[in-house]
């Protein structure tokens, strides 16, 4: 049995990777630290997704196709160095603190749209990342639980860049396949 995090997520939700499962982090692997920073994560981030979109989240399995209809699927949270190393994550990566997620939004919401919605709920952050469908059209939120979460809100475009501006969203959205 998993240890509950929050209201709706369960430790095991959160050590998910479909690209490299062998490097998972075990829940017995976890510092106490990193559990503490994942239940505050759960309850302050993913809690506010969930309710800023309106439906479950779910952890990411190889039988899911992409994205799930009436479901948001967490694809990334917390990463074992390893593991963040080998999909070439960030040095510096809140993921790896249990503090950043990775959401495949459900089906018929851009994440540009999903990003709007976390942002106009209030849901603490530091940063939300709308991605480029090019890109797995994913969002990231990341939270840090002491210090200052800066409120960044970015896009990841098809070309790669990260522009911060207030257009990048519009900009994501005019670059979207139909």
């Amino acid at each position: 049995m998993s240890t509950r995090l929050s209201p709706h997520i369960l430790l095991s939700e959160t050590l998910v990777s479909r690209s490299h499962p062998a490097l998972l982090a075990r829940p017995d692997s976890l510092t106490p630290q990193e559990v503490a920073n994942l239940a505050l994560f759960a309850y302050v981030a993913l809690e506010g997704v969930r309710a800023a979109w309106g439906v479950p989240l779910i952890a990411d399995r190889p039988d899911l196709s992409k994205p799930v209809d009436g479901y948001g699927v967490l694809t990334s949270v917390h990463r074992s160095a390893e593991l963040n190393t080998a999909i070439g994550g960030s040095r510096t990566s809140d993921h790896m603190k249990g503090t950043a997620a990775d959401i495949l939004p459900p089906y018929g919401l851009r994440s540009t749209e999903a990003a709007r919605l976390i942002i106009g709920a209030g849901v603490p952050h530091d940063q939300v990342i709308a991605y480029h469908p090019h890109h797995g059209g994913h969002v990231h939120i990341g939270w840090r639980p002491s210090g200052t979460n800066r409120g960044q809100l970015r896009a990841k475009a098809r070309d790669g860049s990260y522009p911060m501006d207030a257009g990048a969203l519009a900009r994501l959205d005019a670059e979207w396949p139909t």
